[in-house]
């Protein structure tokens, strides 16, 4: 839906955990990852130079409290939590190095890190050893060590003090094969910081039309209790879970309901990654009340059981 192709897909729904799995993977999902999909987007370009200029601000105050700027944003232009999740992957990744878990030549690895976007904040932060793996890596103009494999493939003998899976888990088939290479890859002492979208009460509202089911792209989605249940014989805990669910999740839910998807005019349009916003919410089929209802949604779903999650996983 989100590029408009209308195929169909179908979905076991566990009735003991309540899982999502797509029953049959496509063999051939290079259509539903065109060029432009957002996690291959040109790094050199200025949108994403403005992006990570902006992180790099934000976490240079979040984590070594340095940057005005970073404070300035974070006190002027963090309206309506459009930075809640990266603020507080931020604050993890501060309570690591206050921790001693982390320091700049700690080995950190982003699985399923596109375009590498996340890495590079990190780099010109100072950190010193960072590596990158993807299906499809898409510039190497980069001291960063970039891998182009899957998890169960990448061949390394080292072991990392912090792991990134940041929305990729979902697109990853044989999961408890990946639960158990990630158990390998990290250190007695590490960190894992893994991103998800989880089948809460967006999915309740929307069946079929819940965004982030994003079929067939998303191979699972978890609710709270498969996840766990995965994770139950890995050796592997949760130590936190914070919601961050965000209001675009209810708007495109509900222009799915309505045959509008992402590449249409009609469609809502608001790059939320940075402090400006670029919308045609007048030609949407909301209007100004729709959206903060859906705000009010997300915030209320994020003090219960979200319709996302940020997980921090060590061994047990």
């Amino acid at each position: 839906m989100m590029i408009g192709i209308g195929d169909t897909f179908n979905y076991l729904e566990c009735s003991n955990c309540g899982v999502l799995q797509l029953i049959d993977i496509p063999k051939d999902l290079d259509k539903y990852y065109p060029d432009n999909y957002f996690s291959y987007s040109n790094v050199d370009g200025l949108v994403n130079k403005t992006i990570i200029y902006v992180y790099l601000k934000l976490y240079n105050n979040i984590i070594y409290k340095k940057s005005l700027i970073g404070k300035i944003l974070l006190k002027y232009f963090d309206f309506e939590n459009k930075f809640f999740s990266l603020t507080q992957i931020g604050k993890l990744v501060k309570s690591f190095i206050d921790l001693n878990i982390l320091s700049k030549d700690s080995n950190i690895l982003d699985i399923g890190c596109g375009a590498g976007q996340f890495l590079q904040i990190f780099e010109k932060m100072g950190f010193n050893n960072l590596y990158g793996v993807d299906i499809h890596i898409m510039q190497k103009k980069t001291d960063i060590n970039f891998v182009e494999t899957t998890l169960e493939q990448y061949e390394t003998n080292l072991k990392f003090d912090l792991i990134f899976l940041k929305d990729s888990f979902e697109h990853m088939d044989n999961q408890l094969e990946c639960i158990n290479r990630l158990k390998e890859l990290l250190t007695d002492n590490g960190r894992i910081i893994l991103t998800i979208p989880l089948k809460s009460s967006l999915y309740k509202t929307y069946g079929s039309y819940y965004y982030d089911i994003d079929a067939p792209r998303h191979f699972y989605i978890h609710t709270l209790k498969s996840f766990k249940t995965l994770l139950n014989d890995s050796g592997i805990k949760i130590d936190t879970v914070i919601y961050d669910s965000t209001f675009m999740s209810y708007v495109r839910s509900e222009e799915y309901k309505n045959n509008i998807f992402g590449n249409m005019e009609k469609s809502y349009k608001e790059l939320n990654r940075i402090f400006f916003k670029i919308t045609n919410i007048n030609e949407s089929i909301f209007n100004k009340e729709e959206i903060r209802e859906f705000k009010n949604k997300a915030k209320i779903s994020n003090e219960q059981i979200g319709d996302h999650g940020i997980f921090v996983l060590s061994l047990r």
